[in-house]
């Protein structure tokens, strides 16, 4: 059986869905679908720690539930969509408050 999850971009992060052929598979090599950048990574740490160079963030999902885990990276992503226009929103509310201060 196969090894499924969801992945962040470290660049733009956009949060996808990965699959490895075998589940005896450690390395994840894949391209963003929203900024191209490319990204290899490895999807279990050694014993010593070490594995993950990059800031990649990955979970790992139960490989018979596909269309939840679609599902889990739209509301992901729709979050991070949120977080930003409300992060515009409150410095936008902020310079116009200053404006109008005597």
């Amino acid at each position: 059986m196969a090894r499924v999850g969801i992945w962040k971009c470290p660049e733009c992060q956009l949060h996808q869905t990965w699959k490895t052929r075998s589940d005896k598979s450690n390395k994840l090599d894949r391209k963003c679908t929203g900024c191209e950048k490319r990204v290899r990574t490895t999807l279990d740490r050694s014993a010593s720690g070490k594995g993950r160079v990059r800031n990649v963030e990955i979970w790992e999902r139960n490989p018979n539930d596909w269309a939840s885990l679609e599902e889990e990276v739209r509301r992901r992503n729709e979050g991070s969509v949120a977080d930003s226009i409300a992060s515009i929103n409150e410095n936008e509310n902020r310079r116009l408050a200053e404006s109008f201060r005597p």
